[in-house]
Order: C-alpha cells, then structure tokens, then sequence
C-alpha cells in the first residue's frame, strides 16, 4: 500500500518558481544537492514543493544549463534536506538521512522542535542508479553538514543531536562516531553549520551559522582526524557563508551572501585567516534556502551554486581564480 506523501504549509509562489510550477526542475526548498565533477553535472534528490508543500522522491541532473528528470529503477524513499557530497575514491556521491520522511524509514525525531521525523540511510549514486548501502551503524541527525576529507578520503558529518553536536565519518563501509562517543570537543553549531575542506590546514573546517548557547560562532574550528580543534582565527561574516577548496593555490574561497546592511563578498582564507578579495564580478546567491561550493579539478575551478537572490533561479558560478563568471557546466 503506497504510504502517503507529507505536505507542509504551501507558500505564495513568486514568479521565480516557474520551472517547478513548469514541472522542468526539481523542488526548489530543502532539496540535497551535491556536484559530480566525473559525470560533469550537479545531481538533486527530494526536496518541497515551494507552492504545494509536498515532499518530493525525484532525481534530477543540471548539465550544459539544463534540468532532467531521472527515472532511475531504485528510487529512495522521498525526503528533505538530506546530506550529500561527492566521495572521490569511491566514485559517487554518497547521501545521507533527510527531514519529513515516510514513516517506514524515520528514525527519530530532530529540529528545533522536535516534532520533525528524520531518517538515518545511506544511498550511494553511480551516476545512473541509486543503491542503498547498509552500514553496521547510523547516526541520527538532524539537517546535518557534509563536507570530504580528501585527506583521511572519509566523507564528514557535523550535526546537533540530543541537544549537543555530533561528528560521524564514513568510509565507504561503515559510519564512526567521532566526538559524541568519547567525549572530545566539537563546535556549538546550528543546524546546516557550513563545512569545508581546507587544503591549507589539511583539515575539514567549521564556521559561522547560528549559536546554540553561549559560544562565540565566529570561531573556527577544525577536524584534524580525531578531534575538532579551534584556531586562532575569527569568521569576519555575519551571515553563515560557504566554502571550498582550491587546490591549485592551496587556500580555500569563502562565499559570504548579502545582507541587508552590506553586499555579497568573497574572502580567501588559508593559513593566515581569512581576508577580503575583490573580484569584478560577485554572485547573488542566497545560502540560507541552499548553496555549495565544489571543486571542478578537471577544470581548475571552484563551482558555487544555489538559488539567486531574489528571483529564485538555479544558478552556477566558478572561481577562476580571481574572478567569478557564470558558467552553465
């Protein structure tokens, strides 16, 4: 018997969600997304339907400017906000969990009132099919950040649970708790906390977002493999921001997105902290509804992508190195 499909609130559809009202793109809130830079596409799974409300199970790819619907013969069960990354040695992109999921897959409770079900699966995507992967354990987290470690090739996990932070790290087999198990500091994060890669430190790094009690979330924290260490540095942003690697210069790049009193910014950051740079062109992309940034190794650049601000429109965007440009991939 096919298990209904939740709808949360509608909301008032702008005209830039034509394409979903069209049918020709994926939902456009709380949709996973991650960049296969071997396939050349970005790849979407679940999300909410910004006008109905509803939790979708659809697959779609973004390649040479376009959306397509993927009607692969595994099809994970419908979901929002799921995790999901590229892991390079395995060749696929590896997605975790999600919110408003059916009732056969929940596996507890999450969100700031815990009234939210919240799956723990893992599906891996080869690029044409899903597969379900069946790890001895699972964590259970609420909208949790992942971000590769191209060092220790371990995809990484942070997220609140049972009111304190947890990191996970997944191998390709099995899922390891980090910090909740043996008691090792972790950042005091909100829900989605941006994550990245840091060639720099060689580490995955944590900053900004919202504070869940007391702690300063200008700080900067990084995981060097074992445990979250803080650095002496500071997040300049008032606003949580993205971040990717560039292992050409062997810094990361930081999105920070505009806010009311100050435009959209683009800041180095590496083993002397962060600082400003000043590109002719900055993308207008709004990190709260989604955005990640990726690396495009076969292309030397650094890929951003998320929902324009405000028009509400996919768009991509690569660092060149100096410069940003709009690139359709």
């Amino acid at each position: 018997m096919p298990v209904p499909v939740p709808s949360l609130p509608p909301s008032p559809v702008p005209a830039g969600y034509a394409c979903e009202n069209a049918g020709t793109c994926p939902p456009s809130d709380f949709v996973g997304m991650a960049y296969d830079p071997v396939r050349r596409e970005i790849l979407a799974f679940g999300g909410v339907f910004h006008s109905s409300g509803k939790v979708s199970d659809q697959t779609w790819t973004f390649r040479n400017g376009r959306w397509t619907q993927l009607h692969p013969a595994h099809v994970p069960p419908y979901r929002a906000m799921a995790a999901m990354v590229f892991d390079p040695l395995l060749g696929v992109i590896v997605m975790y969990g999600g919110a408003y999921v059916a009732p056969s897959v929940t596996a507890g409770m999450g969100g700031e009132v815990p009234l939210i079900p919240i799956s723990a699966d893992t599906w891996t995507w080869d690029g044409s099919d899903w597969t379900e992967r069946h790890p001895a354990h699972r964590p259970v987290l609420f909208r949790p950040s992942a971000a590769y470690d191209y060092v220790r090739h371990q995809v990484v996990l942070l997220a609140e649970a049972n009111g304190g932070m947890q990191t996970w790290t997944y191998d390709g087999n099995d899922w390891t708790p980090q910090t909740a198990a043996t008691g090792k500091p972790s950042p005091s994060r909100g829900a989605g906390a941006p994550i990245g890669f840091d060639p720099a430190s060689m580490g995955v790094v944590s900053f900004g977002t919202r504070n869940l009690g007391g702690e300063d979330i200008s700080a900067v924290w990084r995981w060097n493999g074992q445990t979250w260490i803080q650095t002496a540095f500071r997040y300049p942003g008032s606003t949580s921001g993205v971040m990717g690697p560039d292992f050409d210069s062997g810094s990361s790049i930081v999105y920070v997105p505009a806010r009311p009193d100050a435009p959209a910014s683009t800041l180095g950051y590496d083993s002397g902290g962060f600082h400003p740079l000043h590109p002719a062109h900055t993308p207008s992309i709004d990190v709260n509804s989604f955005a990640l940034m990726d690396p495009d190794p076969p292309t030397h650049r650094i890929l951003l992508f998320g929902w324009s601000d405000p028009n509400h429109q996919l768009q991509t965007w690569a660092w060149s190195g100096s410069d940003w440009g709009q690139v359709a991939i």
